[in-house]
Protein backbone atom coordinates (compact mmCIF):
# COMPACT_ATOMS: atom_id res chain seq x y z
CA UNK A 1 0.00 0.00 0.00
CA UNK A 2 1.14 3.57 -0.53
CA UNK A 3 0.56 6.44 1.67
CA UNK A 4 1.31 10.01 1.08
CA UNK A 5 1.43 12.10 4.67
CA UNK A 6 1.25 15.53 4.30
CA UNK A 7 2.31 18.26 7.62
CA UNK A 8 3.22 21.67 7.91
CA UNK A 9 5.98 22.72 9.10
CA UNK A 10 6.99 26.34 10.95
CA UNK A 11 8.65 28.40 8.93
CA UNK A 12 11.83 29.12 10.82
CA UNK A 13 12.51 25.03 10.94
CA UNK A 14 11.66 24.06 7.02
CA UNK A 15 15.87 24.30 6.25
CA UNK A 16 16.44 22.14 9.39
CA UNK A 17 13.65 19.57 8.65
CA UNK A 18 15.11 19.75 5.30
CA UNK A 19 19.30 18.77 6.37
CA UNK A 20 17.99 16.14 8.43
CA UNK A 21 16.78 14.24 5.84
CA UNK A 22 19.14 14.98 3.60
CA UNK A 23 21.77 13.59 6.63
CA UNK A 24 19.27 11.15 7.57
CA UNK A 25 21.07 8.83 10.17
CA UNK A 26 22.19 5.14 8.56
CA UNK A 27 19.78 3.53 11.95
CA UNK A 28 17.35 5.62 11.08
CA UNK A 29 17.13 4.18 7.43
CA UNK A 30 17.78 1.06 8.81
CA UNK A 31 14.63 1.06 10.97
CA UNK A 32 12.40 2.00 8.32
CA UNK A 33 13.53 -1.10 6.45
CA UNK A 34 13.30 -3.41 9.16
CA UNK A 35 9.85 -2.11 10.11
CA UNK A 36 8.77 -3.10 6.83
CA UNK A 37 9.06 0.05 4.87
CA UNK A 38 9.53 -0.89 0.90
CA UNK A 39 10.03 2.76 0.06
CA UNK A 40 9.97 6.05 2.08
CA UNK A 41 10.70 9.72 0.52
CA UNK A 42 10.30 13.16 1.32
CA UNK A 43 9.87 16.13 0.31
CA UNK A 44 9.47 19.81 1.01
CA UNK A 45 7.62 22.78 -0.46
CA UNK A 46 7.40 25.91 1.04
CA UNK A 47 6.57 25.02 4.84
CA UNK A 48 4.51 21.72 3.86
CA UNK A 49 6.04 18.14 3.92
CA UNK A 50 5.08 15.45 1.83
CA UNK A 51 6.07 12.29 2.99
CA UNK A 52 5.41 8.97 0.71
CA UNK A 53 5.36 5.97 2.48
CA UNK A 54 4.83 2.43 1.39
CA UNK A 55 4.57 -0.62 3.01
CA UNK A 56 2.34 -3.63 3.33
CA UNK A 57 0.32 -2.55 6.62
CA UNK A 58 0.73 1.01 7.45
CA UNK A 59 -0.30 0.53 11.07
CA UNK A 60 2.06 -2.79 11.54
CA UNK A 61 4.64 -1.05 10.07
CA UNK A 62 4.76 2.19 12.41
CA UNK A 63 4.04 -0.35 15.25
CA UNK A 64 7.44 -1.35 14.69
CA UNK A 65 8.59 1.67 13.81
CA UNK A 66 7.63 3.08 16.99
CA UNK A 67 9.54 0.31 18.87
CA UNK A 68 13.02 1.48 17.35
CA UNK A 69 14.93 3.66 19.77
CA UNK A 70 16.60 5.61 16.53
CA UNK A 71 13.20 6.39 15.45
CA UNK A 72 12.30 7.59 18.85
CA UNK A 73 15.31 9.84 18.90
CA UNK A 74 14.31 10.97 15.21
CA UNK A 75 10.46 11.92 16.14
CA UNK A 76 11.86 13.33 19.50
CA UNK A 77 14.14 15.89 16.77
CA UNK A 78 11.71 16.52 14.79
CA UNK A 79 8.86 16.90 16.72
CA UNK A 80 9.15 20.42 17.73
CA UNK A 81 9.34 21.87 14.14
CA UNK A 82 5.84 20.87 13.42
CA UNK A 83 2.99 23.30 13.51
CA UNK A 84 0.81 22.35 15.57
CA UNK A 85 0.84 18.56 17.34
CA UNK A 86 1.96 16.05 14.30
CA UNK A 87 -0.48 13.73 13.22
CA UNK A 88 -1.02 10.98 10.38
CA UNK A 89 -2.38 13.51 7.63
CA UNK A 90 -3.05 10.94 5.17
CA UNK A 91 -3.84 11.40 1.60
CA UNK A 92 -6.18 9.44 -0.51
CA UNK A 93 -4.30 7.43 -3.96
CA UNK A 94 -6.83 8.20 -6.83
CA UNK A 95 -4.28 6.73 -9.47
CA UNK A 96 -1.23 4.80 -9.62
CA UNK A 97 0.71 4.45 -13.36
CA UNK A 98 1.70 0.81 -12.22
CA UNK A 99 -1.19 -0.38 -11.10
Amino acid sequence: MKYLMINELKPECVELYAEAHLNCWPEMRQALIDSGAKNCVTFVRGNTSYVFYECDDLDESFEKLGAIEANQRWQEMCAPWFEGSFELNLAELVFDLNE
